[in-house]
C-alpha cells in the first residue's frame, strides 16, 4: 500500500509543483514543508488507532505525503547544482551518511 499510495504522492507533488512554480519559484520548497507538517498529524493519529480498518484507512494519508517531497526535492536539487555535479548531489541527498563519512576522513588526514 505504501508504494503504491506514496507514487501516487510524488506524482502529485511533482505535478503540482510544476503548475505552482509557475507563479514563484519558492513553492518548490513550501509545498515540501506543508507536505511535511501535514503528514505529522496523520502519523501520529496512527498509532493511536486500535482498529485495523480504520488504521489502514488513517495511513493512507501519511503514505501519500511520504513520498511527496520525492519529486520537488529531486527537481531542485537538479535545479541547484551545474550539469557535471547533478549526479553527486542527487547521490548525497540520497545516501547521507557517505556526505559524513568523507567529511571526517578528510578532516581526520594529515598532511605533511
Amino acid at each position: 500500500m505504501t508504494g503504491i499510495v506514496g507514487g501516487c504522492g510524488t506524482y502529485t507533488a511533482g505535478k503540482l509543483v510544476d503548475v505552482l512554480a509557475r507563479r514563484d519559484v519558492r513553492w518548490r520548497c513550501w509545498l515540501v514543508a506543508l507536505a511535511k507538517g501535514g503528514y505529522v498529524p496523520f502519523l501520529a493519529l496512527v498509532f493511536l488507532v486500535d482498529d485495523f480498518w480504520t488504521f489502514l484507512l488513517l495511513y493512507t494519508i501519511p503514505a501519500f505525503f511520504g513520498g511527496f517531497y520525492l519529486a520537488p526535492t529531486f527537481a531542485l536539487i537538479q535545479s541547484l547544482v551545474s550539469l557535471r555535479m547533478r549526479a553527486l548531489a542527487k547521490h548525497y541527498f540520497v545516501h547521507p551518511q557517505y556526505r559524513w563519512s568523507r567529511v571526517w576522513t578528510t578532516a581526520g588526514r594529515h598532511h605533511e
